[in-house]
């Protein structure tokens, strides 16, 4: 029954064959006989290669599913979904014959030909950019990405603060609510109101938000120079001096002096409250570093 399908249905003649499978009998043959010779496909219990190949080659030509296959067939959707991913893994090996590579010349009919040929070498100069990575692409992606906001919202290098948008509708919805308002005004917006759709939002740029951008960082630079400066001033102040100081402490080497007088201009905050205390208690602050640095002495 099922060879009998195959007979009648497919390979009973060209025109069915090729309603079919899009291929004449003849060519069907030749292009199973070449799965046979190259051992890509082999004869089953359940199928010949004739058979794996017609129900491939129908179910592509005309992108039927694998139900319509197996009720037309008298397979089950196993048996047909197992040789459909078997003959398409066989076309793929034949991939080198059947695919051919593009070739790099310019054919001769196309060559010189006014229709064509200009387009094929437009911008020569930029052939020294093709097939080239884009530098720094992943930090492009991460600036301007798909994930960051778009439109009126987005905020760019030239656009610090987002635009400010009013809402028409809004405003007209306001307007028409408004008391005391005049005769011929509301006859007018009934007139128009059935000839044009609601208006689209538009966007008003704020001319100040520029202004306002350039005040915050011209007082935000103020405050960081002020800040530098003290931090200057106090830095040196409490280096001011503090050699002189420290080098006439008796009971230390000027080695061990030297050590911490290098500790204290690395610390400023630590130098100004060294320099206030009395003798005393700056062997003390001195012989702790000494300690706590070089315990071996």
């Amino acid at each position: 029954m099922r060879r009998e399908y195959f007979d009648n249905k497919i390979w009973k003649n060209d025109t069915t064959s090729v309603n079919m499978l899009r291929l004449r009998r003849e060519p069907f043959f030749r292009f199973c006989q070449l799965f046979r010779d190259r051992k890509l496909l082999k004869d089953t219990i359940h199928l010949s290669i004739e058979q794996q190949v017609a129900m491939f080659l129908h179910t592509v030509g005309h992108n039927i599913r694998n139900r319509v296959i197996c009720a037309n067939f008298g397979r089950s959707g196993e048996v047909v979904s197992r040789y459909f991913q078997r003959v398409l893994h066989a076309i793929g090996e034949l991939r080198d014959d059947l695919i051919r590579n593009p070739s790099l010349e310019t054919q001769t009919k196309i060559e010189g030909n006014y229709r064509w040929d200009p387009y094929f070498k437009a911008h020569p100069e930029d052939e020294q950019y093709l097939k080239k990575p884009i530098i720094h692409y992943k930090e492009m992606m991460n600036i301007a990405g798909g994930s960051m906001v778009t439109g009126q919202y987005a905020k760019g290098s030239s656009d610090a603060l987002a635009t400010e948008v009013v809402d028409i509708e809004e405003e007209t919805s306001k307007t028409h609510t408004a008391p005391h308002e005049a005769p011929h005004e509301e006859v007018e917006q009934s007139t128009n109101a059935g000839s044009y759709g609601p208006k689209p939002k538009k966007a008003k740029p704020n001319p100040c938000a520029e202004d306002r951008l350039h005040a915050t960082i011209l007082a935000s630079s103020e405050r960081i120079a002020i800040t530098i400066e003290k931090s200057t001033n106090t830095e040196k102040n409490a280096i001011d001096g503090l050699w002189e100081s420290m080098k006439v402490l008796p009971g230390f080497s000027l080695d061990y002096l030297a050590h911490y007088h290098a500790y204290l201009v690395d610390n400023p905050r630590v130098a100004m409250a060294f320099k206030v205390l009395e003798e005393d208690q700056k062997k003390v602050w001195v012989s702790r570093y000494v300690k706590n640095t070089f315990p071996e002495a």
